[in-house]
């Protein structure tokens, strides 16, 4: 009796090894800190989630950013995971972000979660290609996960040109085979419109676009891109004198009329 009392305490000790062991090997990674903080802390605390604002086109003058870049590659994976894990918040919160919208300006989303969709494509975008980030890694995030396409392209107003390898990426993602990622490489380049005179002759070429939507959202960008330039004044009087389609048309219109307004 008292081996077979040995040899049960034998086997619970030994059951109780072994989920320790696999608890060991396969817990959950933490996140990289930097002085302290975890991405996700430094992401919560980029001056775009804050009452403190920030410098549109000047990522070196958030500390947080700044951090997350000093993290470097290791931060990259939990970025992109926050854009993945998007999903559209719940109906009393989108009904909250449009009565409150015209009160906050350009300040960060209700939804904190849509705030740091947008901080985590910033941090992507300000990491860059060398560091697991850069353009490619957001638009492939968004495809994945389209409820964060809007947040994704406010981080380039955020970013600008700072990291050189933006723009260029951008100008290539027009071309792209997806619709998708043509209709966010207009739509982020139309955020960034103060720094993307160079995007112009790519998004000429997009109002003929194959896609209703894409054709839009370029046209919506050389409203922004385009503003106080005759050719692209007459290249939209053009498609109002040509196109059939409705949306397009009042699309158009919408934009004539903005870029006939004088320039504040």
């Amino acid at each position: 009796m008292r081996s077979c009392g040995v040899s049960r305490r034998t086997a619970v000790f030994a059951v109780c090894g072994i989920l320790i062991l696999a608890a060991i090997l396969f817990r959950s990674p933490s996140e990289p800190a930097y002085q302290g903080k975890t991405v996700s802390e430094w992401l919560g605390k980029q001056r775009y989630c804050s009452v403190d604002g920030f410098q549109p086109g000047e990522p070196e003058t958030d500390p947080a950013l700044v951090a997350i870049r000093q993290l470097g590659a290791p931060a990259a994976p939990v970025c992109v995971q926050y854009l993945l894990n998007a999903h559209e918040p719940p109906h009393f919160i989108t009904l909250l972000q449009e009565v409150i919208r015209p009160l906050r300006g350009n300040g960060p989303p209700a939804d904190p979660n849509v705030s740091r969709w947008t901080c985590a494509a910033a941090a992507l975008l300000y990491l860059g290609p060398k560091n697991g980030g850069g353009v490619e890694k957001v638009i492939n995030a968004i495809l994945v996960a389209p409820v964060a396409r809007p947040a994704a392209a406010n981080a380039f107003f955020l970013i600008g040109t700072n990291e050189p390898t933006i723009l260029p990426a951008l100008i290539a993602g027009l071309g792209d085979r997806r619709p998708l990622a043509r209709q966010f490489c207009a739509e982020a380049i139309a955020r960034m419109s103060l720094w993307a005179a160079a995007a112009l002759p790519t998004l000429t070429n997009l109002v003929n676009d194959s896609n209703i939507v894409v054709r839009n959202y370029s046209i919506a960008a050389l409203g922004t891109v385009g503003k106080d330039n005759p050719e692209v004044m007459q290249l939209l009087q053009n498609v109002m004198a040509t196109t059939t389609n409705s949306d397009v048309l009042a699309n158009t219109g919408r934009i004539l009329q903005h870029l006939q307004q004088p320039s504040q």
